[in-house]
């Protein structure tokens, strides 16, 4: 939580960092202190060690974290991108989300292409073309990738764990759609003053970067997985 509010508060930050930096100092502390804790003096973990050791589950917590990351900054400024460069209402911005209803299939995939074609979208186009396509492949892939991801941690973990995959799978989802906006923001502060559609634009091309580490990690333990 700590690491999340430093991150998102760095975008908005002024001169005075001092109240980011104590934060993370704080989380780096804390989280050397919990995982020092964990693996070496706890006799009941809260995790289970595999979740450390494991390449599978190391590979799969990083998919979708990235995955879903993508989705984080996907949900922030696809709204804006209706609502300043289009000039929807906020009640038409808004229906196009029903579009969500409609189901998915391959995650990190519709993931992936949901941004790129966001990213290529012009302002002077109907929404039934690239915006359409972007949240549809957006669905697909959400629908997909957390009971995937859910069944993939079971299978490597423990059974006594299996009851913490879902809660964890979550758990990493919410993080990840709240974390990286923040340092998308962050890191692209300084381009404030451009043309609104070009930032937009960094930012989604940030967001394609997230996307390829996930696809990344998640070729890597498709491959593992077809060997063993």
């Amino acid at each position: 939580m700590m690491l999340n509010v430093a991150c998102n508060l760095a975008a908005v930050a002024s001169s005075n960092w001092s109240h980011i930096i104590v934060l993370l100092v704080v989380f780096v502390c804390l989280l050397l202190l919990f995982l020092v804790f964990e693996l070496k003096f706890s006799e009941d973990p809260v995790f289970s060690k595999e979740l450390f050791t494991n390449a599978s589950v190391s590979l799969v917590l990083a998919s979708i974290f990235f995955g879903w990351g993508t989705y984080g900054i996907w949900s922030g400024y696809f709204f804006r991108f209706l609502l300043n460069l289009r000039n929807y209402s906020p009640l038409a911005a808004g229906s196009t989300y029903l579009t969500l209803v409609i189901g998915g299939y391959v995650a990190e995939i519709g993931i992936s292409c949901s941004i790129i074609i966001l990213s290529v979208t012009p302002i002077h186009q109907s929404y039934f073309r690239s915006t359409l396509g972007s949240m549809v492949f957006l669905a697909l892939g959400l629908d997909f990738s957390f009971p995937s991801s859910a069944i993939i941690l079971q299978n490597e973990l423990p059974s006594k764990y299996h009851e913490m995959t879902a809660v964890l799978t979550n758990g990493i989802f919410n993080y990840a759609i709240s974390f990286w906006p923040g340092i998308c923001n962050s890191a692209l502060r300084s381009l404030s003053s451009i043309e609104l559609i070009k930032y937009y634009r960094y930012v989604y091309y940030f967001a394609i970067g997230l996307s390829a580490i996930g696809l990344f990690a998640a070729g890597i333990q498709l491959a593992r997985a077809s060997i063993m």
